[in-house]
């Protein structure tokens, strides 16, 4: 049986037996947290004024504009975003996510990602890593909340656009190096079912604090990121700091919020970039 998602072929299993073969293919959850040795702490913004029509150097005004003390360091990093999932969530319902990222700016820095994220590490289920170039351990903070993931990541020169690229080459691909996702598509589905679900855009610029009235933060590198929904516009920023070294940020990370709540730029309400995916 073949799922549809917005007019497109799903091509994942029925739920019940993509959660038995879940059970199957993973096991246990990783012990102690020492493995997570990154932890990169996160604002949702707003009132930035970026568009989609903007050109690079217009995004880097309007930022440099709004988020005083901080500094554009480096060029545009752009990149089409996919996720992947049942029409029912079952990969989010077991804590997984499937990415296709492929570079626009450099296409053979294409990426495409298996995440397992949770709120709780015990919840945390273990992927063979064999056919995978990375695998990234990191705790999330965002607000008062915390969570941990783990990406196994497949470096790539495959595609710059995923539309363009032949379905028996994409399914190839999948093959070779997504052997445990190609099972879940191949179990009691046609793979030739298999149809690209629908594409965000996504910048990323790197990010210096300078002058901005938080000492801890001075010289600190900062992502901001924008994402360009067909609805919606989201942007974020973010660091990433040693695990072990957290508590010499936690009190600038509030101070920041602080900040950036005053100059009414923080979103206090979370939102989730790959929830809004599905949903916009």
């Amino acid at each position: 049986m073949s799922y549809k998602y917005e007019g497109v072929s799903n091509p994942f299993m029925d739920p019940k037996s993509l959660v038995i073969l879940l059970s199957f293919i993973f096991s246990s959850a990783y012990a102690g947290e020492s493995k997570f040795s990154s932890t990169e702490f996160s604002y949702d913004l707003k009132n930035i004024g970026v568009k989609r029509s903007d050109s690079s150097k217009e995004i880097i005004a309007k930022v440099e504009k709004r988020l005083k003390g901080f500094k554009v360091k480096g060029e545009q990093k752009k990149y089409a975003v996919y996720y992947i999932d049942t029409e029912d969530r079952e990969l989010k319902q077991n804590n997984l996510i499937f990415r296709i990222r492929p570079n626009l700016t450099q296409p053979k820095k294409s990426t495409f990602t298996i995440k397992v994220r949770s709120a709780f590490e015990a919840d945390l289920m273990v992927l063979d890593a064999q056919n995978f170039d990375e695998v990234k351990f990191e705790i999330d903070r965002k607000g008062s909340g915390k969570s941990y993931s783990v990406s196994y990541v497949v470096k790539s020169n495959f595609m710059k656009e995923i539309e363009k690229v032949k379905k028996n080459a994409f399914l190839d691909f999948l093959r070779k190096n997504y052997p445990v996702i190609f099972q879940i598509l191949s179990k009691n589905t046609d793979p030739d079912s298999l149809g690209i679900p629908k594409k965000v855009i996504r910048k990323k610029y790197s990010l210096k604090y300078r002058a901005g009235g938080i000492p801890a933060l001075e010289d600190t590198e900062f992502d901001f990121e924008v994402w360009f929904f067909k609805q919606k516009t989201l942007s974020s920023l973010s660091f990433k700091v040693n695990t072990s070294d957290v508590h010499h940020f936690t009190k600038a990370y509030s101070d920041l919020e602080k900040k950036l709540s005053k100059r009414k730029l923080f979103q206090k309400k979370i939102i989730s970039k790959t929830e809004t995916y599905w949903k916009d």
